[in-house]
């Protein structure tokens, strides 16, 4: 039984996607990749949300097209001085 797992990084130039499988050996490997260009970020920062939105779809559909496998979940990259974090509990 193999685990699938997909990396999505969102860049300032360029939005990458990669797909590999764990097989029960604990080998790795890789089944699809996709490179777009990125739209709808400035400086890696989102300003067109639709415009981001369409280049990340069409970034993981090529990768799911080149491995065969449909995307239901991925790892997530994302940088620049626009992202923080906070700490905090709740209860519902």
């Amino acid at each position: 039984m193999s685990r699938t797992i997909v990396g999505l990084d969102i860049g300032a130039c360029c939005i990458r996607t990669v797909i590999g499988e764990i097989d029960s050996d604990g080998g790795f490997r890789i089944s699809g990749t996709s490179e777009v260009p990125s739209a709808g970020l400035r400086s890696g920062v989102i300003v067109n949300i639709g415009e981001a939105i369409q280049a990340i779809k069409a970034s993981i559909g090529a990768a799911e097209m080149n491995s065969g496998c449909t995307v239901t979940s991925c790892i997530t990259g994302i940088g620049g001085d626009q992202i923080d974090s906070q700490h905090s509990n709740g209860r519902v």
